[in-house]
């Protein structure tokens, strides 16, 4: 036995990954989703510790860590590139004006700050694999980063 606390716990399970198991297929991806089509921050958690084989109390730590680690550099000024997915870079958001038709008049929203992500060439190609044109996504990117 330990004299450290820590490692005398005992560590939950890790879930595995098995794509024969329909039950934990049913799991992660059934009834239990917020809505089809879409990764809720839970299902995430579930995902990594799936494939990272780590327990969902690991993966929550580690999803987490990475987000406040993003957050963290934007609230800094910084740009976050992460090669292969892409990039968030700060941005403001200018207050607008906008008229109200309800009551006549205008509502103004204040100045906002609002990252922008920038998708990877990488990426763009493995979701568009039916772009062939190797140049149609620097087009894209620069007439984008021209307009924001």
């Amino acid at each position: 036995m330990s004299s450290n606390p820590r490692l005398s716990r005992s560590r939950p399970e890790p879930l595995r990954y098995d794509p024969t198991d329909t039950s934990l297929l049913a799991h992660l991806f059934g009834p239990g989703r917020a809505k089809e089509g879409v990764l809720t921050l839970e299902d995430l958690y579930r995902e990594v510790a799936l494939v990272a084989n780590l327990s969902l109390e690991e993966a929550k730590r580690t999803v987490d860590a990475i987000f406040l680690t993003i957050t963290t550099h934007l609230q800094r000024w910084e740009k976050v590139r992460l090669t292969g997915i892409g990039g968030f870079r700060p941005y403001i958001q200018p207050p607008r004006r906008y008229g109200n038709p309800r009551r006549g008049g205008t509502v103004t929203t204040p100045a906002c700050f609002a990252p922008i992500f920038e998708i990877d060439a990488r990426m763009f190609r493995t979701l568009n694999p039916h772009i062939k044109d190797t140049n149609y996504a620097r087009r894209v990117f620069a007439n984008h980063s021209r307009s924001s």
